[in-house]
This record gives structure tokens, sequence and C-alpha cells, in this order.
């Protein structure tokens, strides 16, 4: 499942 995620290092794409 496609969802972007806020992170202290930036954005992070995590592909389930």
């Amino acid at each position: 499942g496609i969802r972007a995620v806020t992170g202290p290092k930036g954005c992070l794409l995590i592909v389930k």
C-alpha cells in the first residue's frame, strides 16, 4: 500500500 510519511529526516515513501 503506497503512502508518504513525513519523518525527522524528510519524506519517506513506503510501498506496502
